[in-house]
């Protein structure tokens, strides 16, 4: 599993995904496809969390400073990252 910058084993933060982890998830999940020995996908808590979703100060921020064209690559990777978990057929 993607160690996501920290992000979903920072316990004490409530384990929020940054920019970064989203990219790790994605790329992890496009390699899980090609993975035969792993048959499936399980989430487990971190010091009672899961995640809250994505981090207010790791995302907002960067995204706020983007310029207009750079700022299409943050939904495109979402958007890329569930694809990989869809298709990972795990």
């Amino acid at each position: 599993m993607p160690c996501c910058g920290g992000g979903l084993n920072l316990s004490e933060r409530k384990n929020p995904l940054t920019l970064e982890c989203y990219a790790e998830l994605r790329d992890w999940f496009r390699d899980l496809h090609y993975n035969d020995q792993i048959k499936a996908v399980a989430f487990a808590l971190d010091g009672g969390n899961f995640s809250p979703g994505g981090d207010v100060y790791d995302i907002i921020g960067p995204l706020i400073r983007m310029k207009v064209k750079k700022l299409q690559t943050f939904p495109c990777m979402i958007r890329d990252l569930v694809k990989a978990i869809v298709k990972c057929g795990k």
